[in-house]
């Protein structure tokens, strides 16, 4: 059976080739582009929805006995949104390992599934965003782990999370504020250049009818591409989602722009204050085990933990130096990298090429453990450092935002 308010529908919109259903009872309108969908669905997954829903529709004569009535709901959404918000409430919200390949699906999702209050997708996709931008530091340390290949030792975070400047986007868009420190600190170990010139949008769902031609996915018949054909309107064919890659790049507001930069000059000071107050001039401890008694008159042996902590010191200088393009804004990476050179076995002193550094047990212990709080201090300053509360404050807010 037909219904009469799909006469003018099919007439004036874009039909949906995966979501227009024979027996839906729904008719959701969203720019050009219409979804005929299922009411209880709907209304199970948000009370929004339900309140929209029962509002009442005017009644239509129906021109025969027969024919069904069924009810339509103009939404003021992006439809490639409301397509991805449709295919989470249908097929589930299933993510690969790379945020990178599923940015543009989460972003629609969480937007809308935040602006009508439906729980699961939205619960699924924070925790997804969070576990590439987490409000931790032992999450840090995981994603870092993550972006770095086991073998070769590259760090290439880019292959599977998005560009930190597409989230800092979304976060203030939806007042994620949690998510806005790690972001900012990813985005700070940028080169400034690469920050100011901003980065390529992810591709983003248009829709494809079964002629070959192409509109976008934001309600209009135009995009930022090569200037496409755009799809008839008297056609009345079925539409079906497909990728497309925008050419205009995404920058940075001036004011998120400024935020990065004199964070990062922050998270500069930070790692030039700890080499002052723990390696600069720093002395073996007063367990170390060259100055006990044992070692009395076996000659001058106070100096081997000390020539170490220098040895840590110039070496540490010459990565922020550059050796590590890209990583000198990085402190937690840096001091991750002073621990580690206390358990390396490749140095050379000059005899032997391949060596592990001198030093006593307790100065190791006591150094590991001035890094460890080191980086624990970092971590709950690095919000101030972009002009954000507290992480504790970030976190209760985070709580609050969920429950709806």
């Amino acid at each position: 059976m037909t219904c009469d308010s799909e006469v003018g529908i099919t007439s004036k919109y874009h039909l949906s080739s995966e979501f227009w259903f024979a027996d839906g009872n729904i008719i959701l309108l969203a720019g050009h582009y219409a979804f005929k969908v299922h009411r209880g669905l709907l209304e199970r997954h948000s009370d929004i929805f339900r309140s929209m829903l029962s509002i009442p529709q005017p009644l239509k004569p129906r021109s025969k006995p027969d024919q069904m009535q069924d009810d339509h709901v103009p939404l003021y959404d992006c439809p490639a949104d409301v397509h991805c918000l449709l295919r989470a409430l249908y097929d589930g919200v299933y993510f690969s390992e790379a945020l990178v390949d599923d940015f543009s699906f989460l972003s629609s999702v969480l937007r809308l599934s935040s602006k009508y209050f439906v729980p699961i997708p939205h619960r699924q996709c924070l925790t997804h965003l969070k576990r590439c931008f987490p409000t931790t530091l032992a999450g840090w340390d995981r994603r870092e782990a993550a972006a770095t290949d086991k073998q070769s030792g590259c760090y290439a975070p880019r292959d599977t999370m998005p560009s930190p400047i597409l989230v800092v986007h979304l976060a203030r868009e939806l007042h994620l504020e949690y998510i806005l420190p790690s972001a900012f600190y990813d985005l700070a170990r940028y080169g400034t250049s690469k920050t100011v010139t901003g980065t390529a949008p992810l591709p983003t769902l248009a829709f494809h009818d079964s002629g070959g031609s192409t509109t976008s996915g934001d309600g209009s018949d135009e995009m930022d591409t090569d200037s496409p054909p755009d799809l008839s309107l008297s056609n009345n064919a079925h539409v079906s989602p497909v990728l497309v890659q925008y050419s205009a790049r995404v920058r940075l507001l001036p004011a998120d722009l400024t935020t990065t930069f004199l964070g990062r000059e922050c998270a500069q000071r930070s790692l030039a204050s700890f080499l002052s107050k723990y390696l600069h001039t720093r002395m073996p401890s007063s367990a170390c085990a060259f100055l006990q008694p044992a070692h009395t008159g076996s000659g001058d042996t106070a100096h081997i933990c000390r020539d170490a902590f220098y040895f840590i010191h110039l070496n540490t200088l010459r990565a922020v130096g550059g050796l590590h393009s890209g990583r000198d804004a990085d402190p937690l990476y840096t001091l991750t990298m002073m621990a580690d050179m206390l358990h390396r076995t490749d140095f050379s002193d000059g005899e032997r090429a391949a060596c592990a550094l001198r030093m006593c047990a307790p100065c190791k212990d006591a150094f590991a453990r001035d890094v460890r709080r080191g980086r624990e201090a970092l971590w709950a300053a690095l919000p101030g450092w972009f002009g954000l509360e507290a992480w504790d404050v970030l976190e209760r807010r985070a709580r609050e935002g969920e429950e709806y």
